[in-house]
């Protein structure tokens, strides 16, 4: 998809229903994950405004979720789930290779 398609997408409501409610389920995971897992603080702290702001910050994840050039309107549930597991690290500010806590 082109950046304008891809575009087009993050901000069609009907997409941003199912981030939302992809964003609540994967939020509702990460709470419960193991604490020692890296980046845990961050990863919970984003999760939290997750579940207290679902819409406002599914508008901003289906950006990164959009942004997948493989993801399409038509893209099932559980794929815009794995997307956003895997963008979930850099929209709570948490990068594994900084060497920072």
């Amino acid at each position: 998809m082109s950046y304008t398609e891809q575009k087009a997408l993050a901000v069609a409501d009907p997409f941003i229903n199912r981030v939302e409610m992809a964003a609540v389920i994967v939020a509702i995971v990460i709470t419960n994950e193991d604490a020692t897992t890296p980046g845990h603080d961050k990863r919970t702290l984003f999760a939290a405004q997750v579940l207290r702001d679902s819409r406002d910050q599914a508008r901003i994840l289906a950006h990164g979720v959009a942004g997948d050039s493989a993801i399409t309107r038509d893209s099932i549930d559980s794929v815009i789930a794995a997307r956003l597991n895997v963008i979930w690290n850099p929209y709570a500010g948490y990068n594994p290779n900084d060497p920072r806590p």
